[in-house]
């Protein structure tokens, strides 16, 4: 299920007070731990996609501030999301996690992931300070 916490969902890119922020993760504890902890924060919009395919169609028609995104997901995995979807969201700065998989380790995914266009890049399973601080650093780097 898709959830945005905060607004309601709507097509147009955030507003001063708020950041639109797209969360791309099959793995609903995860997610729900992403949720948890940027609801927190009333700046925050949170959209919930549960893959990259979703997450596609979701860019097609709605712009975000930023863009989550773990790695080995179901229909469109994060790679092929950043790589296909740079036309769709151009500089929007994304933030790719991964806990590894069968045939490539984390890191593996991890150097792929920022070879594509990935601004950051977190271990699973990652700490909420790492994750606010990425968060921070990737949103005041597209200010400038």
């Amino acid at each position: 299920m898709n959830t945005v916490a905060g607004t309601d969902l709507d097509h147009s890119a955030s507003t001063d007070q708020t950041l639109k922020i797209l969360l791309v993760e099959d793995d609903h504890w995860m997610a729900d731990f992403v949720m948890s902890l940027l609801t927190k924060y009333p700046e925050y919009v949170v959209i919930r996609m549960p893959n990259g395919m979703d997450a596609f169609r979701y860019l097609s028609n709605n712009k975000v501030d930023l863009i989550l995104t773990d790695i080995l997901m179901p229909e469109m995995d994060g790679i092929e999301l950043i790589q296909k979807g740079r036309q769709l969201f151009g500089d929007t700065p994304v933030i790719a996690f991964s806990g590894g998989g069968f045939r490539l380790d984390q890191t593996e995914l991890l150097k792929y992931a920022q070879i594509f266009g990935a601004k950051r890049v977190l271990d699973k399973p990652v700490k909420p300070q790492a994750l606010l601080d990425a968060i921070q650093s990737a949103l005041a780097e597209r200010e400038k």
